[in-house]
């Protein structure tokens, strides 16, 4: 396509870009653990159905925390729930605003003798280190300070005469880590990284001012199973309602076509299960709108649905359409659109 002879104001272009229900806070966050390996020496395998498993975007099946509902956290993710579970460890309280994902990448440059820039540049190195500060003094915490597996079970909160001892020399143990992000009572998150491994410890406060916490910080590692360092599971009524803002905030597009037709283009509402279209036609401004006749079956292509309307009067001038969505779990309706003119036949 060539250069466009006109285009529109910021209000018609860019504007509609932007979503302020988009805005994302961790207002109450949670560490999940447990080890990579089983007891047998086996790996917890996050592509395995047996785990309880979502389509991801690029296809491939993988864990996820949340149920098959959409807006709830699965029952089983618990070593104490009901057997079967996935045998994950809450970690419990932790220190505000001390969990934190850090990315780190190093370039590689290629100076030349003929520039100053470089002429290529190539990813040498890449890390994502995973931090969160307990300050329940439990033996979960002692066991992932110590590095301990919990593979066999964790000693309870309040063992009678309870004693956690460290090795001479730590051994790395692997572990799975799942962040889940609470915000408000509808939007749900996590993040899951399906192998870490330590990478450093931070200082041990003993004293009267603050509980006892030291950080952890993991570094994430590819998992050869699900085929991923990391990914982020989406959840929650409000998230999973929030797929209809472009149909209900972008304007249909109409365009008129000989026949006495008119295409009408909108985003396609992606939370409406299984659409339904209506238009309402509106011929004059304040005038009340009427239903549009629709001619042949939707396209959809690239995010965008296309009806047909017919039965217009030649060379007439309409006020707006108007599209509704119907679906089996709910109705949704877009803005209207802009006035536009008929063709002559």
């Amino acid at each position: 396509m060539g250069l466009p002879a006109t285009g529109g104001t910021e209000a018609e272009i860019l504007e509609p870009t932007t979503n302020p229900l988009g805005a994302r806070y961790w207002q109450t966050v949670y560490a999940l653990v447990r080890d990579y390996h089983n007891a047998d020496g086996t790996v917890y395998n996050m592509a395995d159905p047996s785990v309880g498993l979502t389509i991801c975007e690029d296809g491939v099946a993988r864990f996820t925390p949340f149920a098959a509902d959409g807006v709830s956290i699965r029952g089983d993710l618990l070593a104490s729930a009901l057997s079967p579970n996935q045998g994950f460890y809450s970690v419990g309280f932790l220190k505000p605003d001390s969990v934190s994902v850090t990315p780190d990448q190093t370039m590689t440059q290629t100076p030349t003798a003929q520039t100053i820039r470089s002429v290529r540049n190539v990813l040498s190195k890449l890390e994502d280190k995973i931090m969160f500060e307990p300050i329940e003094d439990s033996p979960l915490v002692r066991y992932l300070d110590y590095e301990l597996p919990t593979i066999n079970g964790v000693p309870a909160q309040g063992t009678p005469n309870l004693v956690i001892s460290r090795p001479l020399r730590d051994v790395p143990v692997e572990r799975v880590l799942v962040l889940i992000g609470v915000d408000g009572l509808g939007q749900l998150k996590a993040r899951v990284f399906p192998r870490v491994v330590t990478d450093k410890k931070g200082k041990i406060e003993l004293g009267l001012k603050a509980p006892e916490s030291s950080a952890l910080t993991y570094d994430a590692l590819p998992d050869p199973f699900s085929r991923a360092v990391e990914w982020s599971c989406y959840g929650g009524s409000q998230w999973n309602a929030s797929g209809d803002f472009d149909f209900q905030t972008t304007a249909p597009v109409v365009t008129p076509v000989t026949g006495l037709d008119a295409n009408i283009v909108f985003p396609t509402p992606i939370d409406v299960t299984s659409p339904v279209y209506t238009v309402a036609l509106q011929e004059t401004a304040g005038a009340a709108f009427t239903s549009a006749t629709l001619s042949g079956s939707p396209t959809v292509s690239g995010g965008f649905t296309t009806v047909k309307i017919s039965g217009l009067t030649a060379s007439t001038t309409y006020n707006a359409v108007q599209v509704t969505a119907t679906g089996s779990n709910l109705t949704a309706t877009s803005p209207v659109s802009a006035p536009f003119t008929s063709t002559a036949l």
